[in-house]
């Protein structure tokens, strides 16, 4: 058995066939609760003909050797496709770890079902997605904003999935005063893993007139928000939200934020 697997073939997938890094869905297997699942294509195996596909969408971590047949990507937005950049009708994002050898973009998908109120995404989470704990940090940032306006939702009861790296980067971003609200001493006390979620959510800002600074009564009402809270966004957008997490800019936006005044007023002064 050892010499046969050494001399397996295994080869990025090429040819018209899924490519690494390439987001599908599991379907007509023998196991309904796989049915309907997430996951990554890791390669193609040419002696067996199935793709090797880790099923990262829960807390879990479970690599499955899979037949063309048991994989789609009906209902799945492809970077390819022209609805990835111009269909801006998203306020989140589901981002998964980078498989190994892909030299593709980070893997994002959305859903057309994503609840419309805050109150209840932690439970579409964990029937979704399956995730044992979900847990929510603020003070997420996109580029050029004087004030957080996304939020991230990671799974801590995930303990065995790959590392999500972009989401340990927004971490390592976020002030320490953010990062306490979680309960967390530091962007080290907690590692992300598998799928995580990143969704807008514009931070309301106080106003200099609201604590009666003098000659501050100018200042225009719609500076009460970071951004228009029915904005909506094509995955090309919030795939760029996440690249700038992870860029020197990205890293310097936050550093300049970092103090009571901009917390505050944001860049109002």
């Amino acid at each position: 058995a050892d010499s046969k697997e050494a001399t397996m073939t295994i080869t990025v997938d090429t040819d018209n066939r899924l490519a690494i890094g390439e987001i599908v869905k599991l379907q007509n297997l023998s196991r309904p609760d796989l049915n309907g699942r997430f996951g990554i294509v890791q390669s193609f195996v040419n002696d067996t003909g199935r793709y090797e596909v880790v099923s990262i969408d829960g807390h879990g971590n479970r690599r499955l050797a899979l037949k063309p047949e048991n994989l789609t990507q009906q209902g799945i937005i492809k970077p390819a496709d022209p609805d990835f950049s111009s269909e801006r009708r998203f306020q989140h994002v589901v981002f998964w770890p980078r498989p190994k050898g892909s030299t593709n973009a980070i893997p994002v998908q959305a859903f057309d079902d994503w609840p419309p109120s805050h109150y209840d995404e932690e439970v579409f989470l964990m029937e979704k997605l399956h995730w044992k704990d979900p847990q929510v940090l603020g003070g997420v940032e996109s580029r050029g904003v004087a004030k957080p306006d996304f939020m991230m939702y990671f799974d801590a009861g995930n303990t065995h999935a790959p590392i999500n790296m972009a989401a340990k980067m927004i971490l390592a971003n976020l002030p320490d005063y953010e990062l306490s609200k979680l309960g967390l001493e530091s962007s080290h006390s907690t590692t992300p893993r598998g799928a995580c979620v990143l969704v807008y959510s514009p931070m309301k800002m106080s106003t200099p007139q609201s604590f009666g600074i003098p000659g501050q009564d100018d200042v225009p009402t719609e500076m009460m928000t970071a951004g228009n809270p029915d904005r909506l966004f094509s995955l090309q957008q919030l795939l760029g939200t996440l690249s700038f997490q992870m860029s020197p800019e990205g890293r310097q936006q936050y550093e300049e934020h970092d103090d009571p005044m901009h917390r505050m007023f944001g860049g109002m002064f």
